[in-house]
């Protein structure tokens, strides 16, 4: 499995990988780019990128992407599930529910997108509106740890 920078698979910029192994059976079933330092900074130079160009989207645009990517979870759950199964060594039950509810994250911060408003506070002074603008912040990097990486990565994600 590759990572994507720039909306591209690559390997890491100095061919290291990492096996993935299943500590069930302890097969070696895939392998990951170890990135690099030259890696990170690409991949953060991408993220400021996209935040370019997306900064400016509307709340609808906003709200029909995160409705993709829930759909594109939703169509991928039991791959997901799967895949979760042989990198984790649970049982794939427990797996296929983590993947399963993946989109409802995506669909959440969506409806909430949909009813959050700026809201006016009181001021100091007779006669001043005091009122609040919610804009986007910046790049967001997240890590998160292994034992539920799928739900943990929607939750923070989603709401980004």
């Amino acid at each position: 499995m590759q990572m994507i920078l720039d909306g591209q698979k690559r390997w890491a910029s100095d061919g290291r990988k990492i096996d993935v192994m299943n500590p069930a059976t302890l097969e070696v079933f895939d392998s990951v780019p170890d990135a690099s330092l030259e890696d990170i900074q690409f991949a953060l130079e991408c993220a400021h990128r996209g935040k370019e160009m997306y900064s400016h989207r509307s709340v609808d645009d906003r709200i029909d992407m995160l409705m993709r990517v829930a759909e594109k979870l939703a169509a991928h759950s039991e791959e997901l599930g799967d895949l979760l199964c042989r990198e984790l060594g649970r049982p794939y039950a427990q797996c296929l529910s983590e993947a399963a509810g993946l989109g409802d994250f995506f669909r959440f911060y969506a409806e909430k997108l949909r009813h959050t408003y700026g809201e006016t506070l009181p001021a100091n002074n007779p006669g001043d509106i005091v009122m609040t603008q919610r804009e986007p912040l910046g790049v967001v990097f997240c890590i998160v740890p292994f034992n539920f990486p799928l739900g943990l990565y929607a939750f923070k994600a989603a709401p980004a």
